[in-house]
């Protein structure tokens, strides 16, 4: 059972991406729309999802992506069920962050991990790296918001210090790794997402509030 949250500025887009929930999770959910047309930062907006949720496990996800994994739901549920300390699982991000300003990817790049398709050329873009074993056995610091399951804590919110659209989950991510929750990706769940993203000049000096926490390592 998952609540799927998601800011929502383009009605065409969420539907899209709803049909897509609706067609491949395999598992109970609820879809909560966030209607956001600039007035909420990111955070604030999935902290309004969060206190609306009914069940244990958030998914948080950009409207601009489509699902290509039949019963995705099921794998991120089995991925919580088996380990009770799991917080945070994800399909890119690191397995460290340094004290000093740097994006999840800007980080050593055999210590990342990519399993998705950008834009509409249907290539599978992937970090090559040098992890040992599966994936899904690998600590991660770090996990890309474009998809995001958490397990639900009372104690954790996205910041609302953040007040845009930047490193909401770097800071989330933050939260769930001073409080013992391990974070993962998995390769069994494939998203296409239509934007590559992008940097803007706020966003770069969002990162220098992150030197207050202590650089992690999951090696």
């Amino acid at each position: 059972m998952i609540s799927v949250i998601i800011s929502s500025h383009n009605t065409e887009y969420f539907n899209i991406v709803s049909k897509s929930i609706k067609e491949t999770i395999g598992t109970e959910h609820e879809i909560i729309k966030i209607e956001n047309h600039a007035q909420y930062g990111l955070c604030e907006a999935y902290n309004m999802g969060m206190t609306q949720a009914k069940f244990d496990i958030l998914c948080f996800c950009h409207e601009d992506i489509i699902f290509h994994t039949k019963n995705w739901g099921k794998i991120v549920l089995d991925m919580f069920l088996k380990e009770s300390t799991l917080g945070i699982v994800g399909i890119a991000g690191a397995a460290n962050k340094s004290k000093a300003p740097s994006s999840w990817w800007g980080t050593y790049s055999d210590l990342q991990f990519m399993n998705i398709i950008h834009g509409e050329s249907n290539s599978l873009y992937e970090y090559e790296n040098e992890f040992e074993g599966p994936i899904e056995k690998q600590r991660m610091a770090l996990i890309d918001g474009v998809f995001m399951c958490v397990r639900k804590d009372s104690k954790i919110f996205f910041n609302p210090l953040f007040k845009d659209f930047h490193f909401y989950d770097i800071s989330l991510c933050m939260e769930y790794n001073i409080r013992n929750y391990t974070i993962r990706c998995t390769d069994k769940i494939l998203i296409q997402h239509y934007s590559r993203g992008i940097s803007t000049k706020n966003g770069w000096k969002r990162l220098i509030g992150f030197t207050n926490y202590t650089r992690i390592t999951c090696q």
